[in-house]
């Protein structure tokens, strides 16, 4: 299983703005919060000062 853990983002999700934690599993989010623990053998990603963005997707095209 891979995962990463990026720390620090600002993020924006359901319409608010807030600093956190963000643990991605295999490929899809599995855990926002804040002061996540890296787990054994996590990719770690250091993101302060810097926006974490939902994908976004014009289906109307």
């Amino acid at each position: 299983m891979s995962s990463t853990l990026i720390t620090n983002a600002r993020m924006v999700n359901e319409g608010r703005t807030f600093d956190g934690d963000l643990r991605i599993e295999n490929g899809r989010i599995a855990q926002i919060g804040n002061g996540l623990a890296p787990r054994d053998g996590e990719q770690v990603v250091d993101a302060a000062g810097r926006w974490l963005l939902p994908g976004m997707i014009d289906d109307q095209v």
